[in-house]
């Protein structure tokens, strides 16, 4: 170890690293079989390489035609929707109308009735005090029978 500087003597390691106590033959051979460099990456061979790429545009294919078939069903169920949101309010208008004419059929049919019973009330007091004007015109002795109203 001439000319060799160790760190404190510790197992002859040299300060900086080097090797320079080695015969460069002796470096070289402990160094033989050894690559230069690091292997390179593995690379597809040619064949699997074509493969890819035929298959790749097939598959890109088939995701723009789903995509697409996608995109086409929601805007079937956006205009199936909105069919049936105006079939209903189409359908809720017409209820609406039908049962407003109901109502006003009631009404008019109420009204004919108050007046079928209230001209029946008129009639039965009409006769009432015909028939009391009548017993008093014919000279009834005494008092008339009670007369009511409930008819």
């Amino acid at each position: 170890m001439d000319g060799v500087r160790t760190v404190g003597g510790l197992n002859g390691t040299p300060i900086n690293g080097s090797h320079s106590e080695l015969s460069p033959g002796l470096y070289d051979r402990m160094h033989e079989g050894m690559p230069a460099s690091p292997a390179p990456a593995k690379v597809w061979p040619e064949a699997a390489r074509d493969e890819l790429d035929v298959e790749r545009p097939r598959l890109e294919a088939e995701i723009a035609a789903a995509k697409a078939r996608a995109a086409a069903a929601r805007d079937r169920t956006v205009r199936r929707d909105l069919e049936m949101r105006n079939a209903l309010r189409d359908e809720l208008i017409a209820s609406q109308e039908s049962l407003a004419e109901i109502e006003r059929q009631h009404e008019a049919d109420v009204a004919k009735i108050r007046e079928v019973a209230r001209a029946e009330a008129q009639r039965i007091l009409a006769e009432v005090r015909d028939q009391i004007a009548a017993s008093a015109r014919e000279g009834v002795d005494s008092e008339p029978g009670p007369v009511s109203d409930a008819g």
